[in-house]
C-alpha cells in the first residue's frame, strides 16, 4: 500500500495492525499521509523488555524469532530495549513458520547461560514453541507479548496439556510463564467508552475484543474525527487533521492516542499482565483455557513509544 498506492497517489493511508516498528521508523515506509494507530512491536518491546528488566531476575536472554518480518522485528526490538536495560542477549535464532523441532534451541540456550527466552511468533509456531518449553526441564522463564484469542487457545491448551485440566495461575507463575505485554485486551482498561466498547463488540460477535482491536477502533475513530474537525474529505485535509491530533473516542480513554507528528504513529499506553486461567465471568466470550490477568502495571505512551532522537527511529517528517 505505502509503496504502490500512497506513494504514487494522494491518498492517505491509516494501517491497520500490521505490527512491524518499520512502516512508522523506517525511512524507505515513513510517509507524510502513512499513519498508525496499532501498537507495534517496539511498543512491545519497550514496555515488556523493561519490565522484565527491572521487576524480575532475569540477566541473560536467548531470543527464537520466526524467520520474517514480524520475528524479525521482535528479535530486533527486544534485543535493542534488553541490552540497552543491561541484559546480556546470549544467543539468537530464526526458524520458519510453522517450525516444531524446539529442543535442540532450548538446549542452546542453558548452555549458552540464559534464564529467559523470548519467543517472537504468531499461532502458526507458539503452540510449539511453548510446549517444549513448558513440558521440558529448562528452568528458564518464557516472556513475550499477550496475543488475539486464536493464540490464546494454543497458550492454554499447552498448559492443559503439561500440567492438566484444572490447572492453576500458580502452576502458570512457577513455570516462570510470562509476564506478557498486553497492546489491548479487554479487561485492561477501566473507563466508559472501552466499557460500551467492549459490550457492543461482544453483543456483536459474541467474544470480547482482544489484541488488535483497540488500535482498529482507533484508526477508524480518527478518520472520523479529522472529517469533522476538518469538515472536509478532502485527502490534504484529511492529513492535516490527523497530523498530530489526540483522538478523542478510544478504548484506552479520552485521549487515549495521540498521532507524532515525527512519524505519524499514534502513542498509547500498554500495560503488563500474567496468563491465568479464563474465569467464569468471561468464560462465555472468550473460548480460550487462559487469559490476561488484571493488569499488573501500566506502562506510559511517552515511555512506550520509540523517541524521535532514538537510534532505531529513521524517520522525521
Amino acid at each position: 500500500m505505502i509503496e504502490t498506492v500512497v506513494s504514487n497517489t494522494d491518498t492517505p493511508f491509516v494501517a491497520g495492525p500490521a505490527a512491524a516498528a518499520d512502516i512508522t521508523s523506517d525511512s524507505q515506509y515513513c510517509h507524510e499521509r502513512v499513519f498508525r494507530a496499532s501498537e507495534n512491536t517496539a511498543m512491545d518491546a519497550r514496555s515488556g523488555g523493561r519490565y522484565v528488566a527491572n521487576e524480575t531476575d532475569v540477566e541473560r536472554v536467548f531470543i527464537m524469532a520466526a524467520d520474517y518480518s514480524f520475528g524479525r522485528a521482535v528479535a530486533q526490538n527486544y534485543r535493542t530495549v534488553l541490552e540497552g536495560e543491561g541484559i546480556e542477549i546470549v544467543g539468537e535464532e530464526f526458524v520458519p513458520q510453522g517450525y516444531s523441532e524446539f529442543e535442540g534451541f532450548y538446549e542452546n540456550a542453558v548452555e549458552a547461560g540464559a534464564d529467559a527466552v523470548i519467543g517472537g511468533f504468531t499461532v502458526q509456531t507458539l503452540p510449539q514453541f511453548l510446549s517444549t518449553g513448558l513440558s521440558g526441564d529448562y528452568g528458564l522463564r518464557m516472556f513475550g507479548g499477550f496475543a488475539t484469542l486464536i493464540s490464546n487457545q494454543a497458550l492454554g491448551g499447552v498448559a492443559q496439556r503439561v500440567f492438566g485440566e484444572d490447572f492453576t495461575a500458580e502452576d502458570l507463575r512457577d513455570a516462570e510463564l510470562g509476564p506478557f505485554t498486553t497492546r489491548y485486551h479487554w479487561n485492561q482498561y477501566d473507563n466508559d467508552i472501552n466499557s460500551d466498547f467492549v459490550d457492543m463488540y461482544t453483543g456483536a460477535y459474541d467474544i470480547v475484543p482482544d489484541l488488535f482491536t483497540s488500535g482498529t477502533f482507533t484508526a477508524a475513530s480518527s478518520i472520523v474525527q479529522a472529517v469533522e474537525e476538518s469538515g472536509s474529505t478532502d485527502a490534504d485535509d484529511v492529513v492535516d487533521a490527523l497530523t498530530g491530533m489526540t483522538v478523542e473516542d478510544t478504548p484506552k480513554g479520552q485521549g487515549g492516542y495521540t498521532y507524532q507528528e515525527y512519524n505519524n504513529q499514534a502513542r498509547s499506553a500498554m500495560t503488563i499482565s500474567n496468563p491465568v486461567p479464563t474465569t467464569d465471568e468471561w468464560a462465555g466470550n472468550w473460548d480460550a483455557p487462559v487469559m490476561p490477568s488484571p493488569p499488573v502495571t501500566e506502562i506510559s505512551a511517552d515511555d512506550a513509544t520509540i523517541p524521535q532522537n532514538a537510534s532505531g527511529m529513521n524517520c522525521d517528517l
